[in-house]
């Protein structure tokens, strides 16, 4: 079928970026490679697919001719990037070649490849409408914690509350929405694509019922993936611990005083001590010197050692301007988190030494 379409180059622009995030550049597979391109009426399609997450994003067209096909996705991205973007672009397929041209420029010819694209994986459950505006501040607060071997986020639903937690076994990060809800839903979700999910402004979820897919929809854009078949840890357990004693720090002034012990910490570590005084962080190097800074906030006797990074991500992580630092020993669990919704709770096991 002899497809053909005109758009502003913007358009075809936009949709070629968003799909490109499910393109591999570097697959054996011509289709992982490749966009699809389908015109339908006066909407063009455009999809993507690395056999794991398909992306497809959608554009008004005009002088469209229904029909399909199959180019490299770089290569004709890559053109398209460089056009004047409020030009109209004309797109033609020719035989076996998909032609673009533009007004006072030579037409560029792409190779159409031959392949049977793969129908993407749909899920069959219903769509559910829900507020996601806050996904990006929890992409945000989850990243550093995430395994660094499977890049999944734990995405936890029960009754009102939505969860998302990342781990990497030495800390963990949770972020809980209250007031949202996707059901009853428990799955490991790769994190590019919450990434994805949020950059364009997924306002409903797709459920798969045998619990394998999961699909994010916006007005132009959805997003679909195969959810990560690995085990977590019982995330939840050291949410409900008590810590014997907590600390209320000012986020700015510990990021701050964190920052300046870098230059003269020994590796990773800090030591962490409450008394009288207040909160002292302490570092020292053999070969450079020693420092340390206190915040002057009232807290009882403690002591822990903790990887400065760590400590620096998880109040990175905070969108609060105060956190609460909760202790129990020098071996338990230290707990950094706010009470804002949504309520971040980072999780930190101490060094020992």
């Amino acid at each position: 079928m002899c497809m053909e379409f005109a758009i502003e180059a913007r358009h075809l622009r936009e949709i070629l970026d968003a799909t490109r995030h499910a393109v591999s550049g570097s697959s054996v597979d011509p289709t992982h490679a490749g966009v699809s391109l389908r015109v339908s009426g006066r909407e063009v399609s455009a999809v993507g697919t690395d056999g794991d997450v398909t992306i497809e994003a959608r554009a008004n067209c005009s002088v469209g001719t229904d029909g399909s096909c199959v180019v490299l996705h770089k290569p004709l991205a890559t053109l398209v990037a460089l056009l004047d973007p409020k030009k109209s672009v004309g797109v033609k397929l020719e035989g076996a070649e998909l032609v673009v041209s533009l007004e006072g420029m030579s037409p560029y010819r792409f190779r159409v490849l031959n392949v049977l694209f793969p129908t993407p994986i749909d899920p069959d459950g219903e769509s559910v409408e829900v507020d996601l505006s806050m996904l990006g501040e929890v992409t945000t607060s989850v990243r550093a914690a995430v395994n660094k071997e499977h890049h999944g986020v734990q995405v936890v639903s029960e009754g009102s509350t939505l969860s998302f937690y990342a781990t990497d076994h030495y800390r963990m990060h949770a972020v809980v929405l209250n007031g949202v809800s996707l059901g009853s839903f428990s799955g490991v979700v790769p994190l590019s694509v919450l990434e994805r999910a949020a950059h364009h402004g997924a306002g409903a979820v797709v459920l798969d019922a045998n619990g394998k897919t999961v699909k994010f929809l916006s007005d132009r854009v959805s997003i679909t993936s195969r959810l990560l078949g690995v085990s977590f840890p019982n995330v939840s357990a050291p949410l409900a611990v008590e810590s014997a004693q907590t600390v209320k720090i000012d986020v700015s002034l510990a990021r701050e005083a964190l920052a300046r012990l870098a230059s003269v910490s020994d590796g990773s570590s800090i030591t962490v001590t409450g008394g009288s005084d207040g909160l002292q962080f302490a570092a020292s190097n053999n070969e450079v010197g020693s420092g340390s800074e206190t915040l002057r906030v009232a807290t009882e006797e403690m002591r822990f050692i903790m990887d400065r990074q760590y400590l620096l991500d998880a109040l990175n992580s905070q969108k609060s301007e105060e956190v609460s630092l909760g202790y129990t020993s020098a071996t338990a669990p230290v707990f950094i988190k706010s009470g804002d919704n949504p309520s971040v709770v980072c999780v930190v096991m101490p060094m020992r030494v």
